[in-house]
């Protein structure tokens, strides 16, 4: 694991270019604004966003060409959580690359986000582009 640099702990390098985003989170304030910011620092990307961790695993499973580059992944929601999505995700098997991205900054949850081979990274918030780009390398 990297230490982390200004909010990220990264785990792992990404290995493919990332033109599209998944934004996992119950706060629609988060959805909205990180949505915005994605689109205004990255040109030509794309942004799909989804209020609860249900929708994204139904959605993926269904769709499976919907499935993006790169999942920013809340852990603290209701119903389905992070730890939760990432379970049901590796059960089925899912093609996902995930970033956790939380405002938690416990020990606990970063080395448990470690433990998941479909976690590359671990945000904490709120976003920055320079974050993105320590994860997103090589975009």
């Amino acid at each position: 694991m990297v230490e982390p640099t200004k909010g990220v702990y990264l785990f792992k390098s990404i290995t493919h270019h990332v033109k599209h985003i998944a934004i996992i989170d119950d706060d629609k304030l988060t959805l909205m604004l990180t949505e915005k910011l994605l689109l205004n620092w990255f040109n030509g990307i794309k942004v799909s966003t989804f209020i609860n961790a249900s929708l994204a695993l139904n959605s993926y499973a269904d769709l499976p060409h919907t499935i993006p580059d790169l999942i920013l992944l809340d852990i603290n929601m209701p119903e389905v959580n992070g730890w939760d999505f990432l379970n049901i995700a590796t059960e089925k098997n899912l093609p996902i690359t995930v970033s956790m991205f939380s405002s938690s900054i416990d020990e606990v949850d970063i080395n448990r986000a470690k433990t998941y081979q479909k976690v590359i990274a671990f945000i904490t918030k709120p976003i920055t582009k320079e974050k993105l780009l320590e994860v997103m390398q090589p975009y």
